[in-house]
């Protein structure tokens, strides 16, 4: 049996598993490089979020800041080209929306969330050094409260080019990052040091001091320690330090990368126990990101390219369209081919369907459309007409009947593993 799902026929089977794979390994959109434009970078939109303009508006104002701030701090080499912000189907639909592919929340590079606290933008990439990361994750509050973000992350055209490079590059943050290894402060002997101690950053041209939880100096102990709660804390007065991103984005004066081979204002802090040393083998951000592909082959673009992002929205119609495909032939009876298929049905466990489920939630119950058979002598399923004479019918198929059977509201909440707790999906003909 054939099912016809999203643009593509699939073996009944086949989608079963396919489906039950993606809840552990979901392939992500592609973002291709073209004469230094990413193009087709999709970012989603839950359909859990109650619909809010603010949302796409600030999405396109922050991107649009962060592809200038990427050309500059690449050098001119790259720059978001065009961007598909997936709106879902509950939210009210616009005469600009068109109507979504392949395009799904699940494959998305960049996906808002509706989490209510830490609303510090992220990566997930689990992989490492060099290599590209999972899906960039942005709060919803992230978006809609600019005071928020100016607030707690300073320009947000940096917070974008920071985050995407983690993602594109496999590069990491060069500040410190509560609950991971890195360290908010290092022993050091520079002149800078503050009694016998560095605080973490890049590059060390970036003045600040180290101050602890009542935002006064931090005092070694008797045992010549700072207090855990010592961190570095950039000075107000105006910086001259251009790095880096992937320390701070709320420092005028930095717009770009560390890098080994620089002037002091961009060289590379290789002391400083941050992700990116103690993930990249001391490497610097441009030492790693100069390995990709897109460096390689996209030399410097002219000073005045416009790199405004073209967006394009996209959300998924109303109701899914299913058409189920019988193959009715002579073959079909060998080897029990069509019990086969309805036996690999019939066992799946219910949580792999459980993706399916979500798909089929719009699904009217009532008449399916279905197709003409393909030629056979023998008798046709329902809905269907055989061709006599071993030539095709070109008869519309009739109509049959058509129920969808779903798991309970709560079952997303069953563990995947108690595969006899979680009731199958089952579409009835």
């Amino acid at each position: 049996m054939l099912l016809f799902f999203r643009n593509k026929w699939i073996h009944a089977c086949i989608l079963v598993c396919l489906i039950w794979s993606s809840e552990a390994q979901q392939d992500r959109n592609k973002i291709i490089l073209e004469n230094g434009a990413f193009q087709n970078i999709l970012i989603a939109i839950p359909k859990a979020i109650e619909e809010d303009p603010r949302i796409i508006e600030n999405i396109k104002d922050i991107f649009t800041e962060g592809s200038s701030v990427l050309f500059s701090a690449t050098n001119r080499r790259v720059y978001f080209g065009s961007i598909k912000i997936l709106v879902p189907h509950n939210w009210t639909r616009q005469a600009e929306y068109e109507v979504a592919q392949l395009e799904a929340y699940e494959n998305a590079n960049v996906i808002v969330t509706d989490q209510q606290s830490n609303h510090r933008p992220r990566v997930e990439n689990p992989i490492r050094c060099g290599k590209e990361g999972l899906f960039i994750q942005l709060s919803k509050t992230f978006l809609i409260d600019s005071e928020l973000r100016q607030n707690q992350f300073g320009d947000s055209g940096k917070v974008i080019a920071r985050q995407f490079a983690k993602l594109r590059w496999g590069v990491f943050d060069e500040d410190y990052v509560p609950g991971t290894d890195a360290e908010p402060y290092y022993p050091s002997n520079a002149v800078t040091a503050t009694n016998g101690f560095e605080g973490t950053r890049c590059s060390s041209e970036v003045r600040g001091d180290l101050l602890d939880d009542t935002a006064s100096p931090c005092q070694n102990d008797d045992k010549g320690n700072l207090p855990d709660s010592c961190r570095f804390v950039p000075s107000n007065f105006p910086q001259s330090a251009r790095a880096s991103l992937m320390f701070a984005s709320n420092i005028y004066s930095i717009d770009t990368f560390c890098d080994r081979n620089a002037d002091e204002g961009r060289k590379h802090n290789e002391m400083a126990p941050n992700l990116q040393n103690l993930k990249c083998d001391h490497q610097s951000v441009w030492e790693v990101m100069r390995k990709s592909y897109d460096f390689g082959n996209s030399p410097p673009l002219p000073e005045d390219t416009d790199t405004s992002p073209n967006f394009i929205m996209v959300q998924p119609e109303g109701t899914l369209r299913i058409v189920l495909v019988l193959d009715t032939s002579g073959t079909m009876k060998q080897a029990r081919s069509f019990t086969s298929v309805l036996l690999c049905a019939d066992s799946t466990p219910g949580y792999m369907m459980t993706d399916l489920s979500r798909e089929l939630s719009d699904l009217p119950n009532g008449p399916c459309p279905t197709l003409d058979p393909e030629p056979s002598t023998s008798q046709p399923l329902a809905g269907g007409q055989a061709a006599k004479d071993g030539k095709k019918k070109k008869k519309p198929g009739k109509q049959v009947p058509c129920t969808i059977t779903r798991p309970p509201p709560d079952a997303g909440s069953i563990d995947p593993r108690e595969t006899s707790r979680q009731p199958p999906l089952t579409l009835h003909l």
